[in-house]
């Protein structure tokens, strides 16, 4: 399973990520590394930023590509498992286009993938992943004039109803907004996604179990904030319900909100 990281705060925070331990722990279980990692976010003034690393040949990240500093009031970070697309930096999400930040764990299955490109038309792609056909799709129907809820409510609709996917898990986030679904069509379990809402009291300090990436932000004890993550790292997560869509908004006020959409 890929790693899914998210944060929607009341205002800006730093965060820092590290995959510096990873290869290590993975080279001394005779396991395989994850194939790269990404940090993308929204600066205090709204820009987006993005640092993706793939995993190199020599299966340990150089120096300087291990680790990496965010500060924005809306985060996304994603660590890759990869399905069938080759190590790159084009194939690394988080993937970023028009404004939005999309990451995404779970494999569209060829026909899905096939199908869904033909819906979009003529674009042009930055990689070569499934996961970035999907993306494609949600920009698609985010041109419409029903608002970011009904787009992504039509994209999961789409790809349910055809059914030729594994985990449709994702993030997808913009200047003041986070956007965390969930669905899946075996193993409900692997592909989990929980949030939390923290408010001010105490930092945020973890390591994920499955990817060995570490996360850390001293200014979350500062501030209100919602969590998104594909692992349960407080007893106060609780679990993203399958065909569920959490909506966060930083502006006016930090809210969040589940719908269902299926």
């Amino acid at each position: 399973m890929a790693g899914l990281f998210g944060v929607a705060a009341a205002q800006p925070v730093g965060l820092h990520v590290s995959m510096e331990d990873a290869p290590a722990f993975f080279r001394s279980r005779g396991e395989n590394n994850p194939d790269g990692w990404g940090l993308g976010w929204f600066d205090p003034g709204g820009q987006p930023r993005l640092v993706k690393h793939p995993l190199p040949p020599s299966g340990e990240f150089p120096a300087g590509a291990a680790s990496a500093e965010a500060c924005g009031s809306v985060i996304v970070a994603h660590v890759r498992r990869s399905s069938r697309a080759p190590r790159a930096e084009r194939n690394t999400h988080p993937f970023l286009s028009n404004g939005w930040l999309f990451a995404h764990s779970g494999a569209l299955y060829p026909l899905l993938e096939t199908r869904v490109r033909r819906e979009t038309g003529r674009v042009s792609y930055e990689g070569q992943t499934d996961s970035e056909a999907f993306f494609r799709l949600l920009l698609h129907r985010l041109r419409a004039p029903a608002g970011p809820v009904e787009a992504i409510r039509s994209a999961v609709t789409l790809a349910i109803e055809d059914g030729q996917f594994s985990g449709l898990n994702f993030i997808l986030a913009r200047a003041g907004e986070l956007y965390a679904f969930r669905y899946a069509t075996r193993s409900a379990t692997y592909f989990s996604l929980f949030w939390e809402r923290r408010e001010p009291g105490r930092p945020l300090e973890t390591r994920s179990l499955e990817t060995q990436a570490l996360i850390r932000s001293s200014a979350l004890a500062r501030v209100p904030a919602v969590v998104v993550f594909s692992e349960k790292i407080s007893e106060a997560m609780q679990p993203l319900e399958m065909g569920r869509l959490l909506v966060v908004r930083t502006a006016p006020h930090l809210a969040a909100d589940v719908t269902p959409l299926i």
